[in-house]
């Protein structure tokens, strides 16, 4: 039986001297400039929702992998991150 070791949390001392470090990262994945498809969470009572139908893609592990984390990297699941490729393809061309 192995004992659990306790997580330990840093001090306030260490977080005010890293305070500009997680703002910066905190601002880059969450801040006003990074683009959303929708709010998160449910749409409200009664508003119009465009349905969806799943579909299924076929690439390779590697292009699967460099997406998924790109679209974690901006805090986008990889469904959205293939949905505003699609768009931003379709409209390239305009």
């Amino acid at each position: 039986m192995t004992k659990e070791t306790k997580k330990t949390y840093p001090s306030i001392a260490e977080l005010e001297k890293n305070f500009a470090k997680e703002a910066a990262w905190a601002d880059a994945r969450y801040g006003p400039h990074v683009s959303r498809l929708t709010k998160p969470g449910r749409p409200r009572k009664g508003a119009a929702v465009e349905k969806t139908q799943p579909h299924s893609i076929r690439v390779t592990e590697r292009v699967w992998l460099s997406l998924r984390k790109k679209a974690k990297t901006r805090g986008l699941s990889t469904n959205a991150a293939l949905q505003v490729a699609a768009m931003e393809w379709l409209q390239r061309d305009r």
